[in-house]
């Protein structure tokens, strides 16, 4: 556990001490934090309209800001090579994924509780008086969005490791352009969703069983494959 810790300490480290990717990082929750809130404002079944918002915008930038800081773990360190002197150490494979995973999750978290806060203060603030999400939604953005983090990586983190740039990019693609579309649809829909209990933990199911899964595909993963996929 020491390992994975100190993988991990290194990945937190560097995104907070990097000025530049913390300016990034802050654009996208501050963005749609004020987007998705434009109009609750004057919406009548407030909790019904900021338990949607809340619930819609913790899934969609756990996936964003997780991204972001995935490219910088696994792609930048892929593309120069970084990735083979850390395995030419006496990490682990085991240590250097998990590390990773847990650093990039670490540090997309606080901006996710940032997009999410953002409605709330702001309606409150225009309204004189804040109203709060519902307790399934607290447990939403509490317990089950870290899951959804932590599977989101672990899948994405094994799938850069496992095949080369060029297909990972085309990967992305795939699981990233329809992700805009949801992104710019649930502006107008977000707020007319029902997120109660059921939902929740809907969500929370399939967080597990991606965490599950990814975690299994891993025992395909070694160095040699790694170094193969290297450009």
């Amino acid at each position: 556990m020491q390992n994975i810790f100190t993988v991990a300490k290194k990945e937190i480290r560097y995104n907070f001490s990097n000025r530049g990717m913390l300016i990034q990082a802050l654009i996208m929750p501050v963005l749609f934090g004020f987007l998705y809130s434009n109009n609750l404002s004057s919406q009548a079944g407030m909790n019904l309209s900021i338990n949607g918002i809340v619930f819609y915008l913790s899934i969609m930038i756990s996936a964003f800001m997780s991204y972001m800081f995935l490219s910088q773990a696994f792609v930048m360190e892929k593309y120069t090579r970084t990735i083979e002197s850390l395995m030419c150490t006496p990490l682990s494979l085991r240590d250097i994924l998990l590390g990773k995973v847990l650093g990039v999750s670490v540090s997309t978290y606080p901006f996710v509780l940032l997009a999410v806060l953002i409605p709330i203060i702001r309606t409150g603030l225009e309204n004189g008086e804040f109203i709060l999400p519902s307790l399934a939604i607290f447990v939403q953005v509490l317990f089950v969005t870290p899951l959804v983090i932590m599977g989101f990586v672990n899948l994405m983190g094994f799938l850069n490791l496992y095949v080369g740039l060029k297909e990972y990019r085309i990967l992305t693609l795939i699981v990233f352009v329809p992700l805009f579309g949801l992104m710019g649809a649930g502006i107008g829909l977000a707020s007319n969703i029902d997120a109660q209990w059921a939902l929740v933990g809907i969500v929370a199911g399939v967080a597990v069983l991606l965490l599950a899964i990814s975690t299994y595909l891993t025992r395909f993963l070694s160095r040699e494959r790694i170094v193969t996929t290297l450009p």
